[in-house]
C-alpha cells in the first residue's frame, strides 16, 4: 500500500499501481521489439547484421537518447520557473503521449513501406520511432516521479517480470504476431499514460489528490529567507549539479550499456542463428533477476529500501559479468548465447532501476525527478548507440585484428567494466573516508596538550548559538518522519515565512508549496498555522523533559 494512503483512497492507490505496472510493462515490450529485435526488420529491409545495426539500431538508440536529453533539459528550465499540477499540465502530458504514439507508428510505417536495402528510409524511420519511444519513456518517468521511491522500485521490477513472459514466447509464434503485439503494446501504453490518475508532485507520495490551501492562509508579507544556502536558479547550474550527484550510478549504467551492446553484437555476428535463443534466454534471466530483487526488496524494512541502488547491484553483479566474459573469451559455442543473454538481462534490470535511482538523487538535491532521469537515461542511451556503432566498425572486416577480433572486444568490455568498478570504489571511499589528519611526533604531544589546555579557555570566537526554532522543528521532523521538502516547509512556516517567499527560496510554484503545506498539516494532524506553531513550541517542552 502506498505510504500515507487512507482507507478511502486505497481503491485509487490500487488502480494507480495496476495502471503503472501494466503501462510500463507494455512500454518495455514495445521498446524491446524495436531496440533488441523481434519485428523481423532484417527480413523486411534485406540488411545483414552489421548493416541493420548501422542503419536501424544506432539511429534508433541515438534518437531515444537525444529526446531524453532535450526533455530533461526542458524539465530543468521548468524547475527554474516552477510549475504546478493543473489541468493544463495534464493536457500537455496527454498530448505528449499521443504524439509519441503517432511518431512510433509513423516511423515503423516508413520502414515497412521502404523499398528493400534503402538505408535512408530505414534511418529516417528509426529516428522517428526513437523520438516517439523516448517521449514515452519520459512520460512514464514523470508519472513515476509522483510516487514513493520504494513503490516505484517494486513497480518497475514487477513490470520487467510481466514483460518477460511475452518476450519468451514471441520467437516461437508466426512472423506477423510480433507486429500486432508491437502495435497493441504501443497503443496501450499511450492509453494508460494519458488516462492514468495524476497525483500531486510531492517529494513523498503521501497524497493522491492536488490541494490548494484556503485563501485565508495566504499571506502577502515578505521577509529574508532563513536558509543558509542558495539553490541554483539556472538550468545550467541544475544540470551541473545533477551530473555531479549521479556520476557514480551513471558510470555503472553506462559501462553495462557498453558491455551489453558489444557482447550482443559479437554473439549475433559470430552466431547469426542464435538471435531467438538470446531473446528467450534473456527474457528468462531478466524475469528471474527481477523476481529475486523483488523478493529481497520485500524482505527489507521500508527504511532500507534505498540500499537497492545501481552501484550496489553493479558491485554484486560485476563478478558474474566478468565470469560470463571469460566464458565468451574461451570460445564455448554452446554457452555464447546464454552468456550474452545474461549480460543483456543485467542491462535491462539496470535500465528500469534508473527511474528510482534518479528519484533518489532528485529528492536529495531538490531537483525534478524527470529532469534527472532525462539527463541520466539520455547519456546511457547515447553510450549504447556509440558502442553499437563502434562494434560495427570493429567487426567490419574484423577491424584489422583478424581472428582475434572477438577476443579484443571482450578485453575492451572487461576494461570498461573494470574502470567503472574502480571509479565506483573510489567514489565510495571518498564518501566514507574520514577527514585527513596529520601525524604528530610523540615528543611534542605533551607540549600540544598543555597548549590546548591553556587555549581551550580563551574565547577567541564563539560559534553562533543554534536557532531554537530550528531545534524544535528538528524534534518534530524526527517524531513524525517528515521528508526533506516537508522539513523545509515546516521550518519556513515556523519562522513566519509566507507561501510566496517559500516558493521563491525553494524554486517551486506557490501551488506546489500549498500542496506541501496540506500534506504537512495532514501528517501533523493540524489545521492552521497557529496550531503548527503551538506544536513546535510543545516539541521544545517535550524535548526538555
Amino acid at each position: 500500500m502506498m505510504p500515507g494512503v487512507s482507507s478511502a483512497q486505497r481503491p485509487t492507490a490500487r488502480r494507480v499501481r495496476i495502471i503503472a505496472c501494466l503501462g510500463y510493462a507494455l512500454l518495455l515490450l514495445s521498446s524491446h521489439l524495436t531496440v533488441w529485435g523481434g519485428l523481423r526488420i532484417s527480413a523486411r529491409t534485406g540488411f545483414d547484421i552489421l548493416s541493420l545495426l548501422t542503419w536501424w539500431s544506432t539511429p534508433l538508440l541515438a534518437a531515444i537518447g537525444i529526446v531524453l536529453l532535450i526533455l530533461g533539459t526542458c524539465a530543468f528550465f521548468r524547475q527554474s520557473s516552477g510549475d504546478g499540477l493543473d489541468k493544463a499540465a495534464k493536457r500537455v502530458e496527454r498530448i505528449v503521449a499521443w504524439t509519441a504514439c503517432v511518431l512510433v507508428f509513423l516511423g515503423y510505417g516508413v520502414v515497412v513501406a521502404a523499398p528493400p536495402a534503402n538505408p535512408f528510409s530505414v534511418c529516417c524511420g528509426a529516428l522517428l520511432l526513437g523520438f516517439g519511444t523516448g517521449m514515452l519513456h519520459m512520460g512514464w518517468a514523470s508519472f513515476f516521479s509522483r510516487l514513493s521511491r520504494r513503490e516505484v522500485t517494486a513497480l518497475v521490477l514487477l513490470s520487467l517480470v510481466v514483460c518477460a513472459f511475452p518476450l519468451a514466447v514471441l520467437p516461437f509464434l508466426p512472423s506477423l504476431v510480433p507486429d500486432f503485439v508491437f502495435v497493441g503494446a504501443t497503443l496501450s501504453t499511450a492509453v494508460f499514460l494519458s488516462l492514468a490518475p495524476r497525483m500531486p508532485r510531492t517529494t513523498q507520495a503521501d497524497a493522491l489528490q492536488a490541494f490548494d490551501l484556503p485563501s485565508s492562509q495566504r499571506e502577502e508579507q515578505t521577509a529574508e529567507t532563513r536558509f543558509g544556502w542558495k539553490r541554483p536558479r539556472t538550468a545550467k547550474d541544475l544540470t551541473r549539479k545533477a551530473l555531479r550527484t549521479v556520476r557514480t550510478p551513471l558510470f555503472c549504467a553506462a559501462a553495462i550499456a557498453f558491455a551489453s551492446a558489444i557482447t550482443r553484437l559479437m554473439t549475433l555476428y559470430t552466431q547469426p542463428r542464435s538471435s531467438d535463443a538470446i531473446a528467450v534466454a534473456g527474457a528468462i534471466f531478466m524475469a528471474l533477476g527481477a523476481a529475486v530483487l523483488l523478493f529481497v526488496l520485500g524482505k527489507k524494512p521500508k527504511e532500507s529500501s534505498s540500499a537497492l541502488t545501481i552501484p550496489t547491484l553493479f558491485r554484486i553483479l560485476f563478478p558474474v559479468v566478468a565470469t560470463l566474459l571469460l566464458v565468451l573469451s574461451l570460445g564455448v559455442g554452446q554457452l555464447g548465447a546464454p552468456a550474452s543473454a545474461a549480460v543483456f538481462s543485467v542491462y535491462m534490470i539496470m535500465s528500469v532501476l534508473m527511474i528510482p535511482a534518479c528519484m533518489s538523487t532528485a529528492e536529495k538535491n531538490s531537483l525534478r525527478a524527470e529532469a534527472v532521469y532525462g539527463l541520466f537515461a539520455g547519456i546511457v542511451y547515447a553510450v549504447f548507440a556509440a558502442a553499437t556503432l563502434f562494434g560495427v566498425h570493429l567487426f567490419a572486416e574484423n577491424g584489422g585484428f583478424g581472428a582475434a577480433t572477438s577476443l579484443v572486444a571482450i578485453l575492451l568490455v572487461f576494461y570498461v567494466l573494470a574502470m567503472a568498478y574502480a571509479l565506483m570504489q573510489r567514489r565510495a571511499a571518498e564518501a566514507g573516508a574520514p577527514s585527513a589528519s596529520v601525524s604528530i611526533p610523540s615528543e611534542t604531544e605533551a607540549t600540544l596538550e598543555a597548549t590546548l589546555e591553556v587555549e581551550v579557555f580563551v574565547p577567541i570566537e564563539t560559534a553562533p548559538a543554534p536557532d531554537p526554532i530550528e531545534q524544535r522543528c528538528l524534534v518534530v521532523v524526527e517524531r513524525y518522519g517528515l521528508s526533506q521538502r516537508e522539513t523545509d516547509v515546516l521550518m519556513g512556516l515556523a519562522h513566519g515565512r509566507t507561501v510566496m517567499h517559500l516558493a521563491d527560496s525553494l524554486c517551486l510554484s506557490p501551488n506546489t508549496i500549498r500542496s506541501h503545506c496540506k500534506t504537512l498539516y495532514t501528517k501533523l494532524g493540524i489545521h492552521s498555522r497557529q496550531e503548527l506553531i503551538d506544536l513546535v513550541d510543545a516539541a521544545d517542552a517535550c524535548s526538555n523533559r
